[in-house]
């Protein structure tokens, strides 16, 4: 078992759509610790989490629009050779607590003494 930090998302509008929420989840629990990347394609998790491949792609939309992903651009060069296999899904990179609060950190300390 392993633990991630996942940052208080309940003001952003991930948090409204009940199948952003569960999918920012899932995919935070999923990805690569060192480097925050997710590579599972859309298909297999979109089974494993019981939602459609339209919400799948939507709630991807409303993360980044959130700030809580990132998606790296399609490749702008086409292949060489039509025969090779398929590009692999495209790489998201989740967005660690660290990168969302760089200018003003979460405390664990109260503000102010009781």
């Amino acid at each position: 078992m392993r633990y991630v930090n996942i940052p208080d998302i309940r003001d952003t509008q991930t948090w409204k759509n009940p199948n952003a929420a569960r999918l920012y989840m899932y995919m935070m629990m999923s990805c690569n610790p060192k480097d925050m990347g997710y590579r599972y394609s859309r298909r297999w998790t979109c089974k494993e989490i019981g939602i459609t491949e339209d919400a799948y792609r939507h709630a991807l939309v409303i993360m980044e629009r959130d700030g809580l992903i990132r998606k790296a651009p399609p490749r702008k060069t086409p292949k060489e050779h039509p025969n090779e296999h398929p590009d692999t899904p495209p790489h998201i990179t989740m967005v660690s607590v660290s990168e969302l609060y760089d200018t003003n950190p979460p405390s664990n300390t109260p503000a102010s003494a009781p």
